[in-house]
């Protein structure tokens, strides 16, 4: 008994150490996966990036057409201004009808009845206006019915703010996009290849859209008979402006 028992506690040491050496490893392996963690997380967030600016602008046809024509007349009473104008509006919209006008494009944006004046003050009469909002899509007939609703009116028929617009844009504002797109892209490669880095994905984007539409154009009042032949129309083209900020991942 005196020999076995040094080798009973011997035993038990050994054990306590492997023990205590499992225990060690445990820790160290956790250690290390923590470290080894945080070395990840530190790499991402370290992770460089590039911010660039890319533009693009897509020319397209207006697809629709506005324009206002009016009509005012005298009369020695209010009412009678009001009867003569109401019939010459008639002809104006029955034109604009027979043009190829939807009654729905066709809106009242004015009516008025005022009195005239001599030098004196007194009132030697009454006139009375009214005037017409059209829509309609931009084609070849635009002209002939501005043509035709301004002779229907006859002497004093006014016509005013002829403007095109592109209504439609949402496949030019598709290519501008992509365009726009493409060229943040090529600037970021560029500035790469100077500064030894390769572009990533994107880590932010927003674009800015904008329309450049040509100024509408004026008449004043107008008789019937100065139209000879339709009017003259040309709608020109439409800018479509697109300006995308763009902040890619640095890689490498």
């Amino acid at each position: 008994m005196s020999i076995d028992q040094p080798v009973s506690s011997k035993s038990s040491l050994m054990q306590s150490f492997r023990g205590i050496n499992a225990r060690i490893w445990q820790l160290l392996l956790v250690l290390i996966l923590l470290i080894g963690g945080l070395a990840i997380i530190s790499h991402h967030a370290s992770r460089g990036t590039v911010a660039v600016t890319g533009s693009a602008t897509v020319t397209a046809v207006p697809d629709t057409a506005s324009f206002q024509v009016g009509v005012n007349t005298n009369g020695p009473t209010p009412g009678a201004a009001l009867s003569a104008n109401n019939a010459r509006f008639a002809l104006v919209q029955n034109a604009l009808i027979s043009g190829g006008v939807a009654k729905k494009d066709i809106q009242t944006s004015n009516l008025s009845v005022n009195p005239t004046t001599n030098n004196a003050g007194v009132i030697t009469g009454y006139y009375a206006s009214d005037t017409l909002s059209v829509t309609m899509p931009n084609s070849s007939k635009v002209g002939a019915v501005i043509d035709s609703a301004v002779k229907a009116g006859g002497i004093g028929a006014q016509l005013s703010g002829i403007s095109f617009t592109l209504s439609h844009n949402g496949a030019a504002l598709k290519m501008a996009r992509a365009q726009a797109l493409q060229n943040a892209l090529s600037i970021a490669q560029s500035l790469g290849t100077t500064g030894k880095f390769n572009v990533g994905k994107i880590k932010s984007l927003t674009d800015n859209e904008s329309q450049n539409t040509p100024t509408p154009i004026m008449y004043g009042s107008v008789a019937s008979d100065a139209l000879k032949t339709s009017v003259p129309i040309q709608s020109g083209t439409e800018s479509v402006n697109v300006q995308v900020n763009v902040v890619y991942y640095i890689n490498g």
